[in-house]
């Protein structure tokens, strides 16, 4: 809460996060990041189904979900990796599946992981545009398309 009870004024992640003039400045973002050269990847769980996710279903299109936070790795200049999902994941008393099916789900997605993990570096970066693909208008230049 700020002063007087009120709420406080939201604050842009990258500013309670990261300070402007540390680790970006205003050309130092991006393509150009401080983080640049590194990689970046998330794991994110759920206790959906893969089926459950995708344009117009219940669960949402992942690659809209996790934009925002993609974003702001690639803002500091990581490549980012596509994400690893780890689906079925249930707890908190929520439960779909009997305890034998969740057990097994559980070592399905830690294998799978594990295997992710060991194939890290033949993995492509999610395309993003850098500084050099925009105009001096902050547009995507034309030939800049990024797929």
């Amino acid at each position: 809460m700020g002063s007087r009870g009120r709420p406080s004024r939201p604050i842009s992640t990258h500013h309670r996060v990261f300070i402007s003039g540390g680790l970006y400045t205003s050309r130092m973002r991006y393509d150009r990041g401080y983080f640049r050269g590194k990689r970046a990847i998330l794991s994110v769980t759920t206790g959906a189904r893969a089926d459950v996710f995708g344009p117009g279903s219940r669960g949402g299109d992942l690659a809209t979900l996790l934009w925002p936070i993609q974003y702001s790795l690639y803002y500091m200049g990581f490549s980012v990796l596509p994400a690893f999902m780890s689906y079925g994941v249930q707890g908190h008393g929520y439960s779909y599946a009997s305890e034998d099916a969740v057990r097994a789900q559980l070592e399905a997605n830690k294998t799978a992981w594990a295997r992710r993990l060991t194939k890290l570096q033949h993995d492509h970066p999610i395309p993003f545009p850098g500084w050099d693909d925009w105009d001096e208008r902050g547009q995507l230049r034309q030939e800049a398309a990024i797929a």
